[in-house]
């Protein structure tokens, strides 16, 4: 698939999931599979569309960064699962079917009933960021997948295939019970919305052999999909945390908590930064609790603090432990442990440890020299502000000038900590943060009087803090939005521009590949006061032929920038309801729609915010009644010398809000998005949502229904597979 369809950024990978899967050889309670049964590798053959042998699995999901692309989530939000995306070493797509013949239903047989001796794990996204990593089932989870597993491949007519792959799919993999990690794992399973499931045995090398295969029966990707996204919740519900209610401490736990950093007895504390140590002073202790209690807290439970997912390995002793991934708790405290979690306001949280907490560093002046080759010799800079996704392109009037006062204004050294633009934030909230960062050259700058290399090595900061103020006027006075930033910041501004939207709408998405394909048109109604959207529509939507919709967005957004909606999907002839879900629409959407007015205007901001006149074939502006169309073809090229061009049609009004958009892609394939408003009015005389003001909680309850009765099916689908079992062995 070509890299308009899906933005996956993967920021937040942790560490230790992105190093090299350790060689293992477990004992073998199956057939040896991945040994080649005639004694050669000569039985290969490529398939188009697919990569079946790969390296390390955890290895490949670093690929995905690389495809954070321009145009990337403008073509309407994606599948409803999900979404794998797969890039080789060239970043090419391409999949290798290893031709031996094995028998896969023996083959699962025995694993089946060797399952005792097995772990098996899923694959989970974080909480924050755009990462997966793989959480371990407990029993009554993993036997729920086996069971079913076993249902549809010993007992079902199953054949091999080469048929491509669909983009959604739920993953399992399997391992030893002794294997502590999950890149040790033995096995995969991958199964995809087109009943094609891939069986994968992990090699000594790292590298996968995998076998494709169809089946008859064509419900399993359903029903491991619902495990997946619920009975895991009921069945996980210690491991799981980002799916479950969260539990709130009291007052009185977060204080008693607290009082340890009292009862230290002195003001002088440790700060662990990676492998290293600073001494730390404590400047007000009572500033500094009661900026921690004015937090929400969530409590979490565990048996061993290393069984707690999100722990950072840099962190402050004071009495307690504050890890920079915003958890306090007692390092003393015996089993259960307990964790708290700052549930928001990273940002505020941040800021309480810096302004109480000063860290004893040996700063040494800085050359003016450094800072001006830090800066560069480009005559553009990106900055990243407010609710944009990625950044925005400023042209630099002076770049010399630019480099010489704010070189002038005195550095020195300082710890990666003290920068409110450093390290301590993931790239994803750097993006959504509110705050402006400027990138110029190879520096990082931050008003607040901070600069540090793109490699974050070394950190600056201003010697004398006051200057804060003078470096935010050199930048203002040195940088101008260019031609794309100035309608991305005319679209922002537009959101900003009414209390009120009622309209008709009609949208159309169209691909090379024909799941893309959507075209559907209905109603618009948003209260901006009351944060609250509602969306109806009839069409096409993605492979569920002619349905209907309706959509509900809360609008609350929070400091990522995100959106909480839910959508329903109907099939419009008889009345099935095809599919219903919450979403969230910041970068871990698992399902975002792309009609969403709101999601629609951040999609182009994203997209046209990193535009550079290099990118620029041609940019023109006419005028369309009493609006404004802006034409703009861009080309770009990668790194492996291939290409792309983009062309855009954007009109709106005089106050910045979006009438109409289109975009066609050319690229390793073809598709294109439009959009446009029809009869609309803003901050209408008589304007009511009268009757949809309860439409959210209305469609969520639908929604708990709905999953409710799908959770019954699945046991009882499971049970009639066990009495079946029992019918056999009789």
């Amino acid at each position: 698939m070509n890299n308009n369809n899906f933005l996956k950024a993967m920021s937040m990978i942790d560490e230790d999931l992105i190093k090299e899967a350790d060689t293992i050889n477990p004992e073998k309670t199956v057939p040896d599979i991945s040994a080649d049964p005639s004694g050669s590798n000569e039985h290969s053959e490529v398939v188009s569309g697919v990569d079946v042998i790969h390296t390390s699995l955890l290895g490949k999901i670093l690929a995905v960064a690389a495809a954070v692309v321009l145009v990337t989530s403008i073509a309407g939000g994606g599948v409803y699962y999900y979404s794998k995306i797969r890039n080789n070493d060239n970043n090419n797509v391409e999949d290798e079917v290893v031709e031996e013949e094995i028998d896969i239903a023996k083959v699962f047989e025995e694993i089946f009933e060797n399952r005792e001796s097995y772990n098996m794990s899923h694959s989970r996204q974080y909480e924050i960021g755009d990462g997966f990593y793989y959480e371990e089932l407990n029993d009554p989870a993993k036997e729920d997948v086996f069971q079913l597993l076993n249902k549809f491949i010993v007992y079902s007519e199953i054949e091999k295939t080469d048929e491509p792959v669909t983009d959604d799919s739920v993953q399992f993999l399997i391992s030893k019970k002794e294997t502590e990690k999950s890149e040790n794992y033995l096995y995969k399973i991958e199964m995809y919305s087109n009943s094609v499931f891939e069986f994968s045995v992990h090699k000594q090398d790292n590298s996968e052999k995998t076998y494709r295969y169809k089946l008859s029966q064509e419900d399993l990707f359903e029903y491991l999909m619902h495990i997946n996204n619920y009975t895991f919740i009921n069945n996980n519900t210690d491991d799981n945390y980002e799916t479950y209610s969260p539990e709130f401490a009291s007052t009185e736990e977060i204080e008693e908590l607290l009082n340890n950093i009292y009862e230290s007895g002195n003001d002088k504390c440790i700060f662990h930064y990676y492998e290293k140590e600073y001494n730390c002073i404590i400047k007000n202790k009572d500033n500094l609790i009661q900026g921690l209690q004015s937090f929400e807290w969530e409590k979490r439970k565990y048996d061993n603090i290393s069984d707690a997912p999100l722990l950072a390995d840099n962190y402050f002793d004071i009495g307690i432990r504050i890890d920079l991934n915003f958890n306090i708790y007692d390092t003393k405290q015996e089993s259960p442990y307990t964790l708290f979690r700052a549930y928001s306001g990273y940002r505020e949280l941040e800021d309480i440890l810096r302004e109480n907490i000063e860290i004893e560093y040996d700063s040494q002046d800085v050359s003016e020299q450094v800072i001006k080759d830090l800066l560069g010799e480009g005559r553009s800079a990106e900055i990243s502000k407010g609710h944009i996704s990625n950044y925005l392109t400023y042209n630099i009037t002076d770049l010399e000038s630019l480099k010489n006062e704010i070189a002038s204004l005195g550095w020195v050294t300082c710890i990666a900590f003290e920068d409110d633009f450093g390290p301590t934030l993931s790239d994803a909230r750097v993006r959504w943060n509110e705050r402006p960062g400027y990138f110029i050259g190879d520096a990082r700058i931050s008003p607040g009087g901070y600069i540090h290399d793109a490699n974050y090595n070394d950190f600056y900061k201003l010697k004398n803090r006051d200057d804060s103020q003078k470096l935010q006027q050199i930048l203002d006075k040195y940088i101008e939005p260019d031609k794309c930033t100035d309608i991305c910041l005319k679209l922002q501004n537009g959101l900003k521009s009414y209390n009120n939207m009622k309209a008709h709408y009609i949208y159309e998405s169209t691909s090379d590949e024909e799941f893309f394909n959507l075209s559907f048109s209905g109603e618009i109604l948003k209260d901006v006061n009351k944060k609250l959207m509602y969306m109806t529509g009839e069409g096409k939507y993605y492979d569920d032929g002619l349905v209907n919709i309706e959509l509900v967005d809360n609008l609350e957004n929070n400091e990522f920038g995100d959106f909480y909606g839910i959508v329903k999907v109907t099939e419009k002839d008889t009345g099935e309801i095809r599919y219903i879900s919450d979403y969230s629409t910041g970068g871990n959407c698992l399902s975002q729609p792309g009609v969403q007015y709101d999601v629609l205007v951040y999609n182009i901001i994203s997209s046209l915010g990193r535009l550079s006149e290099s990118n620029l074939l041609s940019f023109n502006v006419t005028t369309k009644g009493s609006n404004t169309e802006y034409y703009i073809h861009t080309q770009y090229f990668y790194d492996d010398d291939s290409s792309s061009e983009n062309e855009y049609w954007i009109q709106i009004d005089d106050y910045g809000r979006l009438i109409s958009y289109k975009t066609v892609y050319q690229g390793e394939g073809k598709s294109s998005v439009s959009f446009r408003l029809d009869d609309y009015e803003f901050d209408s005389p008589d304007f009511t949502m009268e009757g949809h003001e309860s439409a959210y909680d209305e469609l969520m309850e639908e929604k708990v229904k709905l999953d409710s009765k799908k959770k019954t099916d699945l046991e009882l689908l499971i049970k009639q597979h066990s009495c079946n079992q029992q019918a056999l062995s009789k």
